[in-house]
């Protein structure tokens, strides 16, 4: 397997998201996770092309539809995989890109991870980083809040059994970026804030240099959201994190709950962001 990119390469990648103290994260310049097919209105959209100029975000694409970005983004290429298994055998079979510069973990309590790797994430998550790391790439952890279903089940609060088991130290630990999935709650300001800034210190706990982001969606598990509910989070957490993974989701195998395709919110947030 080719070498990605030297350590240097990677730091300095890196570097951009983790400027001042790690364990203070700067309220600007945000860092983001693009994805999905909002890429291509963001692509196109001339205000959403200079916000995300020289910002570097991560962007997931698909291998059949894939957008082309305005090169003054600097973005930086990211494969996604649901399990272990899916990215291991995407090292050994040489499918990794040339290009790609981070891996993604999205374990989740779904189909499309095994139950074995649910069940014990924090042993898997270690294994995919090291995966990552030893080929040259960044590796970001982002689990699942609904992970606590195979490990605690009962009445317990989700968010408090995700942060009860550890499950962000475990992510953090390994990673070189980890993304709080707390979109679910992003209606609920105080809830929403209350889980990330807990989720973001104990992972900074486990690993004083991880990038924190966290979650925001315009259509979370299909509940309708407003670009205010999306801008109340941000602000309510902004001094907490390093970023966002921005998702504008629609229906399809990985969200069935997901309705409304709406980048116009999603525009609309970035304009209210930096209205310039």
């Amino acid at each position: 397997m080719t070498f990605r990119r030297s350590g240097a390469a990677l730091a300095a990648a890196l570097s951009l998201c983790t400027t001042g103290a790690a364990q203070t994260p700067p309220a600007t310049p945000l860092r983001w996770i693009l994805n999905g097919p909002a890429l291509s209105t963001f692509a196109s959209d001339p205000f959403a092309q200079r916000f995300f100029s020289h910002a570097n975000p991560f962007v997931i694409q698909r291998k059949d539809g894939a957008v082309s970005l305005p090169p003054e983004w600097g973005a930086l290429p990211v494969r996604t995989f649901t399990s272990y298994a899916a990215m291991l055998r995407a090292f050994e079979s040489g499918g990794i890109g040339s290009d790609v510069s981070a891996v993604l973990y999205d374990n989740e309590a779904w189909q499309f991870t095994p139950r074995e790797e649910q069940a014990d994430p924090a042993s898997y998550t270690r294994s995919a980083a090291h995966l990552a790391h030893s080929h040259g790439l960044l590796f970001i952890a982002a689990p699942a809040v609904d992970l606590t279903r195979a490990l605690a089940p009962g009445p317990e609060k989700r968010y408090d059994a995700f942060l009860r088991l550890g499950l962000a130290a475990d992510a953090a630990r390994y990673a070189d970026v980890y993304e709080i999935q707390a979109q679910g709650s992003e209606r609920d300001t105080y809830k929403y804030a209350a889980f990330v800034k807990a989720a973001a210190a104990q992972a900074r706990a486990a690993n004083p240099k991880v990038v924190v982001l966290a979650g925001i969606s315009t259509n979370p598990s299909g509940q309708h959201v407003s670009a205010d509910d999306i801008l109340r989070g941000i602000d309510a957490t902004r001094k907490s994190l390093n970023g966002y993974w921005f998702n504008v989701p629609m229906p399809g195998p990985y969200c069935p709950a997901c309705n409304d395709f709406r980048p116009d919110i999603a525009i609309e947030v970035l304009r209210r962001l930096n209205p310039r």
